[in-house]
This record gives C-alpha cells, sequence and structure tokens, in this order.
C-alpha cells in the first residue's frame, strides 16, 4: 500500500470529522463537533507482514470507529489443520474468511462479533451481534461460505464447544440465566436455570462447569436432569476457567485456582491480575503483563516481561507452539524447548493489539487513538510499554 496514499485518506477523513460531517466513511455513524470538544477515534487495521525485505506488507483490512474497540472483533480464528483464516473487517461490516489457496468468503456482521473453527476444521461458528440484546449463532462452511442459524440467544455470553455442538449461557425473562447445549438449527437442550446469566464457561468432554456469581458448579450434557455439583467459591470474581487434568482451572485477581467439588479452592499460581487461562494441544498457558506461565501437567515454565508489557497469547494452530506478543513485538513460543523466536513486529506508530501465524504468514491487527477537533486532528502515541520490547 502507498503509504501517501494511505495518509492523504486518513486526513481526509478524519478533518472530515471535525466538520460535523453527517455521515462516516465505512458506513459508521459519528456525531457533529460540537464548540471545539475532541471527539477519540480508533484507527484499526490488519496487516499481513512482509515475507521477504523486498516484498510490502499486505494490507487486509483499515477502518476507523468512533471510541475504544473491543479487541474480540478483531481477534483471528484459524482452523486446526491451518487451512482456514477468518478475522472481522468492521470497515466492510463483515468476517472474512480466507483459505491457504487465496480463495475468500464473506459473511455479513454489520455488528461485529467473535468467530471460532470446530475441533475438525470443516465448520467455523460465528457469534453476531445484532444491535439488540440477541446474539445470533450461525454455522458455516469454510470451504463454500455457506451458513445457517443456530438460534438467537438473549445477553449470551461467549459459546464454548461441546461434544456435538456448543454450549452457550444466555438470558432469560427478568434477569434471570441459563445455560444450554446447541447441537443444531432449532435444537436446543436447556441443561439448568441460574438466578443469572452464568459466566466463565468451560467444557471437558460432557463435564461443564460455570460460575453463577462467585460459585462454580459443574453438569453433565448426558445427565443435565440432575442437579448441578458445587465445585467451590472464590472470594473474587472469576476472569476465567478451564478444565485441566486436576480439577477446574479458575484465575481472578488474585491468581489461578484449583477448584475440586468436596475441596476447598488451591491456590495453584499466585499472580496479580492475571488474563484467562488458555489451553492448546495438551498445554495450559496462564499469563499476566509482567509474566506468561506453560504447564504440560507438572510444574510452570515462565517467560518474563521486562517492561510488563505482555498483552497477548494465543495458539499457533497446527503446532504445539503458542504466539505471544510484548511491546510492538510478536514472537513465537516453542514448548519443547522453552524458547522464544521473535517473528516481527507492528507498524511504528501503532499499538499492536494481537498477532498470528497463518501458514508462514504472520498477521498483526494494531490501533492508535486519533483526536479531531474543529481545528484539525492529532495521533496519540502508543504507551510507552507498546514501544519497548
Amino acid at each position: 500500500m502507498s503509504g501517501v496514499c494511505s495518509w492523504m485518506k486518513r486526513r481526509e477523513w478524519l478533518l472530515g470529522c471535525a466538520a460535523g460531517a453527517s455521515s462516516l466513511a465505512f458506513g459508521w455513524p459519528r456525531r457533529a463537533n460540537a464548540c471545539g470538544s475532541a471527539i477519540e477515534f480508533d484507527e484499526e487495521e490488519v496487516l499481513e507482514l512482509a515475507s521477504g525485505a523486498s516484498e510490502p506488507a499486505r494490507e487486509l483490512a483499515h477502518f476507523f470507529v468512533q471510541g475504544t474497540n473491543s479487541t474480540a472483533d478483531h481477534r483471528f480464528s484459524i482452523s486446526p489443520a491451518a487451512d482456514f483464516l477468518c478475522f472481522a473487517d468492521r470497515g466492510a461490516g463483515e468476517f472474512r474468511i480466507e483459505s491457504a489457496g487465496g480463495e475468500t468468503h464473506h459473511l455479513p456482521a454489520p455488528e461485529g462479533g467473535s468467530a471460532n473453527f470446530r475441533e475438525d476444521g470443516r465448520a467455523i461458528v460465528l457469534q453476531l451481534r445484532t444491535g439488540s440484546p440477541y446474539d445470533q449463532i450461525l454455522l458455516a462452511n469454510p470451504r463454500t461460505g455457506e451458513s445457517e442459524s443456530w438460534g438467537d440467544f438473549l445477553d449470551a455470553e461467549p459459546f464454548v464447544f461441546a461434544p456435538g455442538g456448543l454450549v452457550v449461557a444466555h438470558g432469560r425473562a427478568g434477569s434471570a440465566g441459563a445455560l444450554s447445549w446447541v447441537t443444531g438449527a432449532e435444537r436446543t437442550t436447556e441443561l439448568v436455570r441460574t438466578p443469572e446469566v452464568p459466566k466463565q464457561i468451560a467444557v471437558d468432554g460432557s463435564r461443564v462447569a460455570y460460575f453463577v456469581g462467585d460459585t462454580a458448579f459443574a453438569v453433565e450434557l448426558a445427565e443435565s436432569s440432575r442437579a448441578p455439583q458445587s465445585l467451590g467459591r472464590l472470594s473474587k470474581p472469576a476472569i476465567g476457567s478451564i478444565w485441566s487434568a486436576a480439577g477446574l482451572l479458575a484465575t481472578n485477581a488474585d491468581g489461578a485456582w484449583l477448584m475440586r467439588s468436596g475441596h476447598a479452592p488451591r491456590l495453584r499460581l499466585g499472580e496479580a491480575n492475571p488474563h484467562a487461562a488458555l489451553a492448546h494441544r495438551g498445554t495450559i498457558a496462564l499469563g499476566s503483563e509482567r509474566r506468561v506461565w506453560f504447564s504440560q501437567g507438572g510444574g510452570f515454565r515462565a517467560v518474563d516481561a521486562l517492561h510488563a508489557n505482555f498483552h497477548f497469547t494465543g495458539p499457533i494452530a497446527g503446532t504445539d507452539d503458542f504466539i505471544l506478543c510484548r511491546g510492538p513485538s510478536a514472537f513465537r513460543y516453542k514448548v519443547k524447548t522453552g524458547q522464544l523466536e521473535r517473528l516481527g513486529s507492528g507498524r511504528p506508530g501503532m499499538k499492536l493489539r494481537g498477532a498470528a501465524l497463518f501458514g508462514k504468514r504472520l498477521l498483526t491487527w494494531s490501533s492508535r487513538t486519533w483526536a479531531t477537533t474543529d481545528a484539525g486532528c492529532s495521533a496519540s502515541p502508543p504507551p510507552r510499554s507498546f514501544v519497548v520490547d
């Protein structure tokens, strides 16, 4: 892409915002800039970085949104065999599915959402926001782009894959909630009803764990008529949960806790404000801004960030390894050796938000914030922790 042309388009667009025009480029709404007060916009871009020194980066998506946008809208989803890629392009208001051979399909998503490939890689499930309290669950074929709706769910939490389908935590009339097993269009089994929408769902085979308030429960898909089993209560709200060989591993502001029926929760790893844990091909990754730990059933191996700037951890499809973002750079963590390999960096002046490897292609998404007034526009530099490795 041409840097000069790209800059001119940004400047023209942002100055148009300051003038208070009635419609926004790419179809997103904007407000008039009254009395010279600043309005903030996020500039977002998705890039495929150059594989050689003479090759330019390829721009996959580039758009502006008013205010700060959720990173979930930009997370890449890659099939287990690394033959398909899916990501959100909010400029076009769609999800884009690309094959390794270059074939592309487009799925409309004007309000955004999230997407995940099924374990067998033959389908991708999208959870689409609809501009109402309901989210739509969509099953799509990545090879053809054909899709079908699996239903609309009130105040839905992010779905989790389960045998034969997926589990969705959602609301009911009033403020009540429920946990449902969805196996197809108009094929939904309500597993349990709860006083509020359940949170932090985790599935392992037929076991489903969930939180109501600070208390964790477990229910069996095949025996949903049985009363849920309590796994214990945490003193602070859970951030995330996954099943491990020893029980449910839940994270909160104090660290990672092992939770089992009949036992008090045990602090497995003490670390302030960790991210939600991630499981990938037998390895559990648990991170914070200061370090990321990896465990394969025994102890933890840690990778540190001198500047407390780890901000993204994800799996590398088709391998046992993980991709980490530390400051402006993306790294490959090699599970077998415990070594880090630097893969590349985001564009200078932008805040790297995440990265993925699609075969040998390094993909990044980045953002920066612009403030517009009647006098013009200016970009905020990334925080210092996003400038240094």
